[in-house]
């Protein structure tokens, strides 16, 4: 029990670190911001220099970026503040290896290494779908199972508090895998690791817009799985993961009107998609609100009958 504690206050450490790093990577160059030499680029030089349609704008990257540190540090904060023993230590080993590896990938990326940055960053996310996948099936543990495994059951403050905060912080983080993965796959597909060049170098056999899309698509595949998962019947972790849609309507709507004000042709085939999925996962939501309020009329209107029968 002490070890896991020493791994959730590193865990902890190591998110406010990596934290601060990408506060300094973003904005580093501004007058306010002290350069204390960490890094030579900033993401908006980055996306002037390599043009892609996959890459959100400033706004969206900040926000999406700054919610999962601030997801993050509220989770882990919780799981320090909880006297019960939440989950394994293999839990919280991979928490460390995930804010490492964030590391890694920011300085890849000052470095313009996007071809190395591509694999990281689906380990990353690899990494990151593997603890998201162990945060629902905590809600879904039998009492036989958390015996095995060590684990009591939530209390229904704790419960409500779990959903709240680490789960929360979930569905953030699956918003920013939309984000990453897209750049992380149009930039080596379109161009050549180009830092020793004042300009980025096409590698010729794809055009930005086809190397856009091949990023973009990872958007529309995932969109594809979620939603068919989450509207079937073996929704069982999708459930407890309700801001996924309205947080991928969110930052795909920014990357729409961030590429398409600063694209010269208008209205292209890959801002198009942009749009249309935000208006995809805006409608997965409301579909989802409305059946979710409608499951939890019916069961009202149950236990109202229920009582009012024992009444009589």
């Amino acid at each position: 029990m002490l070890g896991e504690r020493i791994l959730i206050y590193f865990a902890f450490l190591s998110t406010v670190i990596v934290s601060m790093l990408l506060f300094q990577f973003m904005f580093h160059t501004k007058s306010w911001m002290p350069d204390v030499g960490v890094f030579t680029h900033t993401p908006v030089f980055l996306t002037k220099k390599y043009k892609t349609e996959a890459t959100p704008g400033l706004i969206t990257m900040a926000l999406v970026w700054g919610s999962v540190g601030v997801g993050k540090i509220t989770s882990l904060t919780w799981l320090i503040k909880t006297k019960e023993r939440v989950f394994k230590k293999e839990y919280y080993i991979r928490r460390i290896i995930y804010m490492l590896l964030s590391i890694v990938w920011m300085f890849l990326y000052d470095n313009e290494i996007n071809s190395a940055n591509f694999w990281l960053t689906w380990i990353v996310v690899f990494v990151t779908y593997t603890n998201i996948y162990h945060v629902c099936r905590r809600l879904e543990l039998s009492q036989s199972e958390l015996a095995s495994l060590g684990l009591k059951p939530f209390s229904e403050s704790d419960a409500r508090e779990f959903q709240r905060y680490v789960l929360t912080s979930s569905s953030i983080e699956i918003v920013w895998s939309c984000t990453a993965l897209p750049l992380s796959i149009s930039l080596p597909a379109t161009y050549i690791d180009s830092r020793a060049f004042a300009e980025a170098v096409p590698r010729g056999f794809v055009s930005v817009e086809t190397g856009s899309f091949l990023g973009i698509f990872y958007i529309i595949f995932f969109q594809m799985c979620f939603t068919a998962l989450d509207f079937s019947a073996y929704r069982v972790y999708t459930k407890y993961l309700t801001l996924v849609h309205p947080g991928i309507a969110l930052m795909t709507f920014g990357s729409f009107l961030s590429n398409y004000f600063k694209s010269q042709q208008g209205l292209t085939r890959n801002t198009s998609v942009y749009f249309i999925c935000a208006v995809f996962s805006l409608g997965a939501y409301i579909i989802q609100r409305l059946r979710s309020n409608k499951k939890e009329n019916r069961l009202n209107g149950f236990y109202r009958d229920q009582v009012a029968s024992k009444k009589e």
